[in-house]
């Protein structure tokens, strides 16, 4: 009997140890960046028609940058090897600014909370990227992420159709943050003839601007996993070949 009233006590005490325990706090994701467009867009003074519209295209396919110098040696060779994926899977290549280059990516390297962030397409002038060191930095997809941004492509879940692929949960996403999931019209965005692209390195994450952790969007394939930050897909380097019209070789 004594056996089982410490039992007992053992047990009622083991119970509010874990009731009182903290909950663990639901975290952002660094590409939801409060203030941007969709998270980690910087906006010109309109949106416009930036992936149709050729003027929005790097000439040459070349993206021009020049490089914040604060920046650390291993979070460089963590940038040039994010671009060395793109530069192997399409013909997109980068280059330095020079003298006389007038349009061109400043990349900084942003202070703690500042997140991730890039202007999309090539918009005349200085335009934008952030790098939030080393939360940006230190994940290879997101350096890949922000420059498609640059490069000239918009979130794969505000393509036109997307709503025959995914169902966007609207009472789980974050009060003043639904316009992040609007869908953009087929005369300002195209899907250049691909198919959807649940593992596209572009997509968010089904948590999403979420309120409280639970999904924000949910594919209607079962079992389906979006929102890799590993690699540019497939069919992302195949849209950013069909959109440079590369060659076969490049």
């Amino acid at each position: 009997m004594q056996f089982v009233k410490t039992l007992a006590i053992l047990l009622a005490c083991v119970c509010s140890i874990l009731n009182a325990a903290p909950q663990q706090k639901w975290v952002r994701d660094i590409e939801e960046t409060p203030g941007l467009f969709e998270g980690d867009i910087i906006l010109p003074p309109s949106i416009e028609n930036g992936l149709i519209d050729e003027v929005y295209r790097w000439p040459n396919a070349t993206v021009v940058y020049e490089l914040d110098p604060t920046f650390m040696v291993d979070e460089l060779a963590k940038i040039y090897a994010g671009w060395a994926e793109i530069t192997n899977t399409t013909c997109i290549k980068f280059r330095p600014k020079g003298p006389s280059d007038t349009n061109y990516v400043m990349v900084r390297r942003g202070a703690e909370g500042t997140g991730c962030s890039s202007s999309v397409g090539m918009r005349g002038g200085q335009q934008g990227m952030n790098l939030e060191a080393p939360s940006c930095t230190n994940r290879h997809g997101t350096i890949i992420h922000e420059m498609l941004h640059a490069i000239g492509f918009y979130h794969e879940q505000s393509r036109p159709d997307r709503d025959d692929y995914l169902t966007v949960v609207w009472d789980k996403i974050e009060p003043g943050k639904e316009h992040n999931f609007n869908k953009y019209p087929e005369d300002t965005v195209t899907t250049l003839g691909a198919p959807y692209d649940y593992g596209s390195v572009l997509h968010y994450s089904a948590r999403g601007f979420s309120i409280d952790g639970n999904d924000t969007l949910v594919p209607k394939i079962p079992g389906v996993t979006i929102g890799q930050r590993l690699q540019i897909s497939q069919l992302d380097a195949g849209k950013v070949r069909l959109m440079y019209n590369c060659p076969d070789e490049w």
